[in-house]
């Protein structure tokens, strides 16, 4: 009895290690496809008209997610980078789907007040030469709303329907002079910001979606707080290129069903007054639920302001990566250190040095990638007020704590290519 118990538990950590093999070689190999590179904007850019309360297509069908709570075309989607439903029983909530991410608790319920994050995406295929997509508003000047990209180029330099916050709209979507000389299958993808929803899509009689599901299957979960999400800009966020390193993150990885899963104020000891729940408190609804296959863990920042020992805070980030690896044993984790807009303070360097010391522990899942021995901001200035010591310059917002959206993108490329740099070593500790 006791040796078939011994074959058993061997058999399960060689599935585990084999499964593990799969996702880092199946993570590098789509990374090796990026290069890097996020989304450019397409060489041919459809028309897209003006968001109007009701459809101009007289006599056709809206493939509508939802109604009345229950799925209606909703297969004919693919949902990725969150949990996509209905929000509540509330008409209209019951004719959209909506993305949740993570949700930010109350101290004591960490099921409540859930919120979505950067990089929540609808895919789909249509040969439609002309249709029109059927969303949620977000408001104006947030950087809301979602992005357009066509066959993974950009169909629009800026989100789209970013007026109106809250109103069902449909955006007309047209190529060429619509006719049939445009008809061929492309893949849509709209990648939501922090707020936003998705109704469905209205064609002629003529077509219908089809879904778009993502290759090779991995889940990637990005953990961590406001600094995955936040833009603080002097600029226009409605009209970038990019958004938020939670949404960017994912395309630099090749990997479409990344989750950016972070909480403002938050972290494993933080905020000291708990009107929020702590990264322990939420790791089974945010982080098990959802069944990574690879997590970038990036948190950290907000415990600072606790001022914490590394004995007091390393207990508490390997009872977080104990409890992950044991709902599901073959995920790889990279565990960065605390990503922050300023200069490190010595709170900062025992987390630092805390979050390093934990990963060590469980060397066949978790990387650990430094984030301040070789900074990552460093100066002192600031967006709006440059010193020219450093690129804290551009790559800190107003508030002197936030990303830019240049500084969102310097991020996410510093996260990829410290997660690519990492693989062949996590690779090899599988023996």
């Amino acid at each position: 009895m006791a040796l078939d118990i011994i074959a058993r538990g061997l058999a399960a950590t060689e599935i585990a290690r084999q499964k593990r093999l799969r996702i880092l070689n199946t993570l590098r190999a789509s990374i090796a496809k990026t290069d890097f590179a996020a989304p450019t904007l397409a060489a041919t850019l459809p028309t897209i008209g003006a968001p109007t309360s009701s459809s101009a297509i007289a006599s056709g069908t809206t493939w509508q997610v939802a109604t009345g709570g229950n799925p209606l075309h909703a297969a004919k989607y693919t949902f990725l980078g969150g949990a996509w439903q209905c929000p509540n029983a509330i008409f209209p909530n019951t004719e959209f789907y909506k993305s949740t991410t993570s949700r930010v608790g109350n101290g004591t319920d960490p099921l409540l007040y859930p919120q979505q994050g950067p990089g929540s995406r609808v895919r789909f295929v249509c040969a439609a030469p002309s249709f029109e997509l059927y969303v949620q508003m977000s408001a104006a000047g947030v950087g809301g709303g979602f992005r357009l990209k066509v066959d993974g180029k950009l169909a629009y330099a800026g989100v789209l329907g970013a007026s109106g916050n809250g109103l069902l709209r449909y955006i007309p979507i047209t190529w060429g002079s619509g006719g049939a000389a445009d008809r061929k299958d492309r893949h849509y993808e709209l990648e939501f910001a922090s707020v936003g929803a998705f109704v469905g899509i209205r064609t002629t009689a003529l077509y219908k979606p089809h879904p778009w599901v993502q290759g090779d299957a991995l889940r990637v979960l990005l953990h961590g707080d406001s600094m995955l999400a936040t833009i603080v800009d002097a600029a226009n966020i409605d009209t970038a290129l990019h958004g938020a390193q939670g949404a960017l993150v994912g395309d630099l990885l090749g990997q479409a069903d990344t989750w950016s899963s972070g909480v403002g104020g938050s972290g494993w000891m933080a905020p000291a007054v708990h009107d929020r729940s702590w990264f322990n408190e939420r790791v089974d609804t945010d982080v098990i639920a959802n069944a990574p296959d690879v997590i970038i863990e990036t948190g950290g920042g907000n415990d600072a302001a606790v001022n914490p020992a590394q004995a007091t805070i390393q207990p508490l980030i390997e009872t977080w990566l104990t409890r992950v690896l044991a709902a599901k044993p073959e995920t790889a984790i990279f565990m960065t250190g605390p990503i922050i807009g300023s200069n490190a303070g010595a709170s900062h360097l025992a987390i630092h040095a805390a979050k390093q010391a934990a990963a060590a522990k469980f060397p066949q899942n978790v990387a650990f990638i430094d984030t301040l021995g070789d900074p990552w901001v460093s100066g002192t200035g600031r967006d709006g007020t440059p010193t020219g010591d450093g690129n804290r310059d551009w790559v800190t917002g107003t508030d002197s704590a936030h990303p830019t959206v240049e500084g969102h993108r310097h991020f996410a490329g510093r996260i990829a290519r410290s997660v690519a740099r990492a693989i062949p070593g996590l690779i090899a500790a599988q023996g």
